[in-house]
C-alpha cells in the first residue's frame, strides 16, 4: 500500500490526472481485498470523478465495473447490475470487446443471484 500511496503522491506532484485515477482505483482494489469496503468505494468513486472530469473512457468503465463488485459483494444485485450496464455502455462505445465480453458475463452472474435465471440467458 505504501507504494501506490507513494506514487499517488508523485501523480499529483506532476498533475498527472490519468495516473492520479488508476492509482486510487489500484488503492481501492487493495483496500476490497482487505475487507474495507466503505473506504474502497470512497477511492473508486474518487477516481471515478477524476476519469469523468477528464473523460477518461476505459477508466471510467473500470471504476463503474469495481463499483459494481462491491455492490454484488453487498448483495444488492439491482445496483451492481445498474452499474454493470453503465460500464458495458462505455466499453462499446470504445470497443473493448475483451470487457463486453467480462460485462455479459458479470450481467449474467447478477442477474442470476438476483433470482432472475431466465433474463441471465438472454442477450
Amino acid at each position: 500500500m505504501k507504494n501506490y500511496n507513494k506514487a499517488y503522491e508523485i501523480a499529483v506532484f506532476l498533475n498527472n490526472n490519468q495516473h492520479q485515477a488508476e492509482l486510487l482505483g489500484a488503492i481501492g482494489r487493495v483496500l476490497l481485498r482487505r475487507g474495507d469496503m466503505s473506504q474502497s468505494l470512497e477511492k473508486f468513486n474518487e477516481s471515478f470523478q477524476i476519469n469523468e472530469k477528464y473523460e477518461f473512457l476505459l477508466g471510467k468503465a473500470e471504476n463503474l465495473e469495481d463499483i459494481a463488485h462491491i455492490h454484488k459483494k453487498k448483495g444488492d444485485f439491482s445496483s451492481a447490475i445498474d452499474y454493470i450496464k453503465q460500464a458495458l455502455e462505455i466499453n462499446k462505445e470504445i470497443g473493448n470487446y475483451t470487457k463486453i465480453n467480462v460485462n455479459y458475463l458479470n450481467l449474467g452472474h447478477a442477474y442470476l443471484l438476483n433470482g432472475h435465471p431466465n433474463i441471465a440467458l438472454i442477450k
